[in-house]
């Protein structure tokens, strides 16, 4: 499984509409209350995006489609 990083607001977009998104500073107690993976570098924070095998999977598919 690999991890990739994410900005707080891109994980808010991906994951949340406009009408239910939290402000970054809820996301950020999240990571720091280790209710979601993340880390903080620098002044930045940053959520961690889990990849399964099956999530690889079928982005190969796709591509190959």
């Amino acid at each position: 499984m690999r991890r990739r990083k994410m900005s707080v607001t891109e994980y808010c977009d991906r994951e949340f509409t406009p009408e239910s998104r939290p402000c970054e500073k809820t996301v950020i107690r999240w990571i720091q209350n280790d209710i979601i993976e993340g880390v903080q570098i620098g002044k930045r924070w940053w959520v961690y995006e889990t990849v399964t095998e099956a999530d690889r999977l079928v982005e190969n598919v796709l591509r190959s489609a």
